[in-house]
């Protein structure tokens, strides 16, 4: 916990002790609940130095602007140690720090910036990437690497199209944070797929480290004049007024922007100075795939779970219900972490009934086939995870899906319309309150490849068409081998 450590304790405290007319303090996201004006350092994009105070790991300091880096060896320095340095943007210091032991290093970090050397670890998802260095690559910013199946099922699909408008160009996939000369190399950024946008966390507190996460790296491909495009884009909350202005800011010279649903299009179609283009879920590029599975499978009576549970009750009588019902047996399913900490939590209800003869699998770091195929050989589904209805409205599963209104969930239903096999129910606390769907589910439950969901995907054709013709008019090295494969 930072909060046990001497030095961000005193970057706690320095903080916390600032005037009041002090407005805003770029911070490390631990930090950033502290006051008011908190924010991440990618916020500084979007203010004026003068009205700053920075509190920063000396580590940190090339995720400020390139213009502030540029200059920060001449600012007033309030504090330095080991770990941190607090600095008052844009007041000159009045007084040479040189001898300072702690400050060399940092200014040695800015010249590293200036000069396109290498600062910090890439976080590259080696197996959705090629081998770039020396030859022309294309960067996809993604959530691969953040424990969750279905946001790596979503970034081989981003990879997968632009591989269909670019045969010939290598793709490298990162994080959101990843060294500025990977971000300088590259021919051009993609940011997505995902739902990247939206600045409350659980929906009580705000949060805009995911803003600055994804969307700082719209600044730095400014910086570096590197096109930027929006890929499979999706929204949950963007409350905040600061949060609206720095993401407008930070994709509004973007060159090409597609959400993966209507409403995220309409939000988008605010911040972006080109038309926004609709896709179906990045994931349904996947669905020959997911549908041979499911066809060539054989058959079982695998009653599967995947999702975050960890607040329901009553996994014992579903443990019982299982075994009770004829030779079905349990699939716990794990997608991202929370439903890690979900099974760890129940798990001793389920081996109370049922012993061992349940089967565990954790997709979170595998290949997105593994996830795929988890669902796809099920005979039903109960989830709360949006990429594992997805996968089995695509298989053809008999499916439970817990929704909370409004949400992206209820967007898919109420884009395929009702399907009697397909139900979508409020989450419970208890999943004894769910009893008179789950039953039937384990005692009827199938996989019926001939009702799988057929997605109509022929937007994904007119955005490669669009994709490519923008690609050939910018870049004179993407001339030859372009061409759009997507049916």
């Amino acid at each position: 916990m930072w909060i046990d450590d001497p030095y961000w304790a005193r970057a706690a405290k320095f903080i916390l002790g600032l005037p009041p007319h002090i407005r805003y303090v770029l911070a490390p996201a631990e930090l950033n609940h502290l006051r008011d004006g908190c924010l991440p350092f990618a916020f500084g994009h979007l203010l004026h130095p003068q009205n700053c105070v920075v509190v920063l790991p000396k580590d940190d300091v090339d995720q400020l602007p390139k213009a502030w880096i540029e200059n920060l060896p001449t600012w007033e320095t309030l504090y330095a140690d080991e770990v941190f340095v607090a600095i008052q943007a844009g007041v000159l210091k009045t007084r040479s720090r040189d001898d300072d032991h702690h400050l060399p290093y940092m200014y040695d970090r800015c010249k590293k910036v200036i000069n396109g050397i290498q600062v910090r670890t890439h976080r590259i998802d080696e197996e959705l990437s090629d081998e770039y260095p020396g030859s022309p690559y294309a960067l996809i910013a993604a959530a691969s690497l953040t424990g969750n199946a279905g946001d790596r099922l979503l970034a081989a699909a981003a990879v997968r199209f632009l591989k269909s408008v670019c045969p010939g160009l290598s793709i490298i996939v990162s994080d959101g944070s990843p060294d500025r000369t990977l971000l300088k190399g590259a021919s051009f950024i993609i940011i997505g797929p995902g739902g990247m946008i939206y600045d409350m966390e659980n929906a009580t507190r705000l949060d805009l480290m995911n803003l600055a996460n994804w969307f700082g790296i719209g600044y730095v491909s400014s910086e570096y004049q590197r096109d930027l495009y929006l890929l499979g884009i999706g929204h949950q909350t963007l409350a905040s007024p600061i949060g609206r202005m720095f993401l407008k800011n930070a994709i509004k010279y973007t060159r090409m922007a597609t959400a993966r649903d209507e409403e995220t299009a309409s939000i988008l179609s605010y911040f972006v100075e080109k038309p926004v283009e609709f896709l179906p879920d990045m994931s349904t590029l996947f669905s020959e795939d997911i549908l041979e599975i499911s066809v060539s499978a054989e058959h079982n009576r695998i009653i599967s779970i995947c999702g975050d549970l960890r607040h329901a009750q009553g996994f014992t009588e579903l443990a019982s219900w299982i075994r009770d019902s004829n030779g079905a047996r349990l699939r716990y399913i794990i997608q991202a972490n929370e439903d890690a900490e979900s099974l760890n939590l129940h798990r001793a209800s389920i081996v109370k009934v049922l012993g061992s003869e349940f089967e565990e699998v954790d997709c979170r770091t595998l290949d997105p086939m593994v996830f795929c195929r988890a669902i796809a050989t099920s005979a039903a589904l109960v989830t709360t995870r949006f990429h594992g209805m997805m996968v089995a409205l695509m298989a053809g599963i008999d499916l439970l899906t817990f929704t909370i209104s409004g949400d992206k969930r209820e967007r898919v239903r109420d884009q395929i319309g009702p399907l009697p096999w397909a139900r979508f129910e409020p989450i419970v606390d208890d999943l004894r309150n769910a009893k008179k769907t789950i039953v039937p589910l384990i005692a009827n439950g199938r996989r019926v490849p001939e009702r799988a969901v057929r997605f109509d995907r022929s937007a994904f054709m007119q955005a490669g068409k669009k994709l490519e013709d923008d690609l050939r008019s910018r870049h004179s090295l993407l001339r030859t081998g372009i061409h759009c494969q997507i049916a």
